[in-house]
């Protein structure tokens, strides 16, 4: 093919360096490509490293909150430090000690309903669960570990018998369905029942707060188990999550790396006890080989009766020669100073709200940190306490109102139960000052006790045995109500002599006596209790 004149000569003359150019420009294509490549690839490494670490909010709602499967990837972590990690473990029993170390007081207001709720705390089952010792433990430690609490509540439509309550691990709940136009009101919990060698079963579960008219027996194919609602809490987060997040989320980085510090200086500290000793030997190298083969054991790593060279016994003296000089292996300084980890361990301090002191550090304690607690501590537990109020009080009312609708009461149609649920004072507080300051109020020091807290000598009383630190102040109080009640002094309190009239004689023998017979009524219902 010809090509025109002016194109001849520019192919001629400038065609080489028109394909260097060209080739030039693709190349910088191709590297253009191959960057846009490697950013994406760096991109999503960091996506995955992020998710890794459980720092990835995603899902449905991707700018506000973690979706399940991630949440679900937290949740096990923290379990496992739970488990495994000394600080976890001692934060975790700390705050069940504060909250429930001194036991807890569950009360019915009406006198109907005090017998149906001793059936529903008392029964073993529901003791484990929730109510005992044990139960209030698990269900902290829960708590704190995944954010989330989930009780199963089987009412009287389940069979005869006391309301049961039971406790179901988080990892069984997958998705939480909420009123579209309110996702404060929640429908639905979906459940998947582990089974044995096959597919969990899928159920849905109804809050314990819903009740709607028309209960439709399927969603989406799944059973819905209207006989079986359930009562969910949650803590961490934000208030517009509808799962909880483990309070460990935050503390529990600084945990593993408080215990990587450790064991790094473990290791500095094992290396350096390697060698006891420091032999130096003037002369050749042959002579400080030859010191070093008559030091050393013919069986290498261990002792045994065959060792041609066994290391000398304890006490023993070491005969050298000016050419030869045995001394101690001087470490000190060599190490890494174990305090340097303080920061790290006050991170997880931070991060659960406890102070230095509850991890064995004392090096900042002193008497007054030893009988005290600091304000911002002793707030953190008390507000957990109003959890544990809110919680204790919804499912025992719900427990007594099931078995008002079964017919186990004698008032059937009295108002929804009302429960008090009671803690000691977190702080040990002088009883001696507590006794005397309550006795004060209720008497105003000297003046009756009708005249101002009539009707409330029961309530009296009760706060009187708590300040004790009286277990099951309850039954006592039943039980002094039984042997005679509370008796308080009606009668009119002296008024003040008219000029020029003697002062008249004032009851304080009666009214002493008074006092002492309640104390030993108090008294006798505490020994009777102790008996029983």
């Amino acid at each position: 093919m010809w090509l025109p004149f002016r194109q001849q000569i520019a192919e001629t003359v400038l065609g080489p360096e028109l394909r260097h150019y060209s080739e030039s420009i693709k190349g910088l294509e191709n590297q253009r490509l191959v960057s846009e490549a490697t950013i994406a690839q760096l991109r999503q490494e960091v996506i995955d490293k992020a998710k890794t670490d459980y720092l990835w909010i995603g899902g449905e709602d991707t700018a506000t909150q973690f979706d399940r499967a991630t949440l679900g990837r937290i949740i096990a972590h923290c379990r496992a430090l739970a488990l495994k990690n000394p600080l976890v473990q001692r934060s975790l029993d700390v705050m069940a000690l504060y909250c429930f170390g001194q036991g807890v007081s569950i009360e019915a207001e009406s006198e109907g309903d005090k017998e149906s709720l001793e059936r529903l705390i008392d029964d073993p089952r529901n003791r484990a669960e929730l109510f005992g010792p044990e139960g209030l433990e698990y269900g902290e430690r829960e708590l704190n570990s995944t954010g989330n609490l989930f009780y199963l509540l089987y009412g009287r439509r389940n069979g005869p018998g006391v309301p049961q309550v039971r406790s179901a691990p988080v990892e069984e709940f997958t998705e939480i369905v909420t009123n579209p136009a309110d996702r404060k009101d929640i429908w639905l919990y979906l459940r998947e029942i582990p089974v044995k060698d096959g597919t969990p079963r899928k159920v849905y579960h109804p809050d314990v707060m819903h009740k709607p008219a028309n209960r439709q027996p399927t969603r989406d194919g799944i059973e819905i188990l209207w006989d079986i609602p359930v009562a969910h809490y949650g803590i961490g987060g934000f208030s517009h999550w509808a799962w909880g997040l483990p309070k460990l989320y935050a503390a529990g980085d600084w945990a593993t790396a408080y215990k990587a510090f450790l064991e790094d200086l473990a290791t500095v500290i094992k290396s350096l006890s390697r060698y006891a000793h420091k032999l130096t030997v003037k002369g050749s190298p042959g002579q400080v080989t030859k010191a070093a083969v008559a030091l050393r054991s013919s069986h290498v790593g261990g002792i045994d009766s065959n060792d041609t060279n066994p290391p000398p016994a304890a006490g023993s003296a070491f005969v050298q020669s000016e050419q030869a000089n045995m001394e101690v292996f001087k470490a000190s300084g060599m190490h890494v100073d174990g305090d340097s980890g303080r920061r790290l361990m006050l991170m997880f301090a931070a991060g659960m709200g406890l102070p230095e002191t509850f991890f064995a550090d004392l090096s900042n304690s002193n008497l007054a940190t030893a009988k005290a607690l600091d304000r911002p501590t002793e707030l953190l537990f008390l507000m957990r306490q109003t959890l544990w109020k809110r919680i204790l009080a919804d499912i025992a009312g719900w427990g007594v109102a099931e078995q008002r609708r079964a017919g186990s009461v004698t008032d059937p149609n009295a108002q929804l139960p009302v429960i008090k649920v009671d803690f000691p004072p977190i702080l040990e507080h002088d009883v001696a000052k507590t006794v005397t300051a309550m006795i004060s109020a209720l008497t105003l020091d000297g003046k009756k006790i009708a005249k101002l807290f009539h009707g409330a000598e029961r309530e009296g009383a009760r706060l009187l045995l708590q300040a004790l630190g009286v277990d099951d102040s309850q039954q006592i109080l039943d039980d002094i109500e039984a042997a005679g009640g509370f008796e308080t002094d009606d009668t009119p309190e002296p008024q003040p002599p008219m000029p020029g009239q003697p002062p008249q004689a004032q009851p304080d023998d009666a009214q002493e006596a008074r006092i002492i017979q309640a104390f030993q009524r108090i008294r006798e219902g505490i020994e009777k209790q102790e008996r029983s």
